[in-house]
């Protein structure tokens, strides 16, 4: 299921989960990563993480998920 939720980080300002399983994570600076098959289970954990920005490197970006900008 899609959803998307503003979070509380010094670098990141929301994440997103679509219905492609795709990762999104709409940064301070303005661009927009997104993250690849990551699973629901996995994107759930991030978001809600203590430290999202500490989550989404140690679980997204360490965690080998195909990576693109969209903005």
């Amino acid at each position: 299921m899609a959803w998307h939720r503003e979070v509380f980080s010094s670098h990141i300002n929301w994440v997103a989960y679509t219905d492609a399983g795709e990762f999104q994570v709409g940064w301070k600076s303005g661009r927009v990563s997104a993250y690849s098959n990551v699973p629901e289970s996995v994107a759930e954990r991030v978001s809600t993480a203590w430290s999202v920005g500490s989550a989404v490197n140690e679980e997204i970006k360490q965690g080998g998920y195909t990576h693109r900008y969209l903005v």
